[in-house]
């Protein structure tokens, strides 16, 4: 378990054995069955679910997991609070950020408020950013955002925002330099999706020369491929048909040519031009 679990302040608005009682039977669970999961007795569970024993923060943490809800929620941690908390940092980052520019404390901060709130994964998106974004790498700095990159790996089901920190984790990691953060990033690069810039404009932070070069070759290509479906009927003669042509008359794109040309071809046909 991750050391940043140790610290935790908690605001309660309500019975926790109330809320787990309500998340167990929202996700169809009878206490057995989740007895049989949280490997504990069912007695247990129902002690719980009675506020007779509280699970401790290890247990929240699986339940957590497994019920795909943050801390917060089995918690009662209302709303309003976490606004409140939300403005507050808002409001410390920024003086520090604009007036003072002291990135290394609001790098600090970050970390202290991860400490208080390991299941925020917004602000683990917020430190990376902060981090390639001012240029804060450090080994020490960059260590550390591994280890939340692998807790978040494990525990973050929103894959619109695993890719955004494993596109701030390219960065940082190339930034941060070695062989063994240039792995890293190449780690990361290689988990990205392709197209819809993602990985592809993350590329020239992990290759260079040729490799760089048939990524940006591959890209165009696939681009190319993709438009001979999705242009079909949508122009094509004027979009796809003078794209594979110059492709084909361009020496860059040779060891293509035999896929480019049956394309032209099939373009021909279809459109009889």
């Amino acid at each position: 378990m991750p050391e940043f679990y140790i610290l935790r302040v908690f605001i309660i608005d309500m019975n926790i054995g109330e809320q787990l009682k309500n998340l167990r039977q929202q996700n169809n669970y009878t206490q057995e069955q989740l007895a049989d999961l949280m490997n504990v007795s069912y007695q247990t569970v129902s002690k719980w679910e009675w506020g007779i024993v509280e699970p401790d923060l290890q247990t929240i943490i699986r339940l957590s997991t497994l019920y795909r809800v943050g801390i917060e929620v089995i918690l009662g941690l209302t709303r309003p609070q976490r606004n409140e908390r939300y403005d507050e940092l808002d409001l410390k980052l920024s003086e520090l950020e604009k007036s003072e520019q002291n990135y290394e404390r609001a790098w600090d901060i970050l970390r202290d408020e991860i400490l208080a709130h390991p299941d925020d994964h917004t602000l683990y998106l917020r430190l990376m950013n902060l981090t390639g974004f001012r240029h804060l790498c450090t080994p020490e700095r960059v260590e550390y955002l591994i280890m939340l990159m692998c807790w978040l790996e494990r525990t973050c089901h929103d894959n619109d925002r695993l890719w955004n920190a494993y596109r701030f984790m390219v960065r940082i990691c190339a930034d941060c330099g070695g062989p063994r953060y240039m792995e890293k990033a190449r780690e990361y690069y290689n988990k990205l999706p392709p197209m819809r810039d993602v990985r592809e404009a993350h590329a020239r932070f992990v290759l260079s020369g040729e490799e760089l070069a048939h990524q940006h070759r591959e890209t165009l290509f696939l681009a190319t491929d993709i438009a001979d479906t999705a242009l079909r009927l949508m122009l094509p003669e004027v979009l796809t048909l003078p794209t594979l042509t110059k492709m084909l008359e361009n020496d860059t794109f040779a060891p293509y040519h035999p896929q480019l040309a049956p394309l032209l071809e099939r373009y021909r046909e279809v459109f009889m031009v």
